[in-house]
């Protein structure tokens, strides 16, 4: 079985009172998005991370994003379950065959969570 992550990235912060979508926003010198990638890659059993973030963000962010081998970025929907069907359709091309999902715009989360998440995922 291989595990991955998606990162929901396609929203547009509406209520948020910035030009820029939180995910986008630099906290502690970097991207939002950027936190949450960081901790993905970092745990040694997620193999892929997916983006789904919205075009429009991406052109005008992409120089910004982590740059890695495992990180595949897909085309956000128009909703949020748009989103995540469009990163499991990349999931599936992948083979990957576990999935943990997590909203860009919210970073403050430990790699305890994540290996909790993992822990409760393969029932260990």
């Amino acid at each position: 079985m291989y595990l991955g992550a998606l990162i929901v990235a396609g929203g547009r912060s509406k209520r948020f009172a910035s030009k820029i979508p939180k995910q986008f926003n630099i906290v502690n010198d970097d991207m939002v998005i950027n936190h949450s990638i960081k901790k993905f890659l970092k745990n040694k059993k997620i193999s892929k991370v997916i983006i789904a973030v919205d075009k429009k963000s991406y052109i005008k962010f992409e120089k910004l994003i982590i740059k890695d081998k495992r990180i595949m970025i897909t085309n956000g929907g128009k909703t949020r379950a748009h989103s995540v069907k469009n990163g499991l359709k990349i999931a599936k091309r992948y083979c990957l065959t576990k999935i943990l999902i997590h909203d860009a715009a919210r970073p403050y989360f430990s790699e305890q969570m994540i290996n909790n998440q993992i822990s409760l995922l393969f029932n260990l």
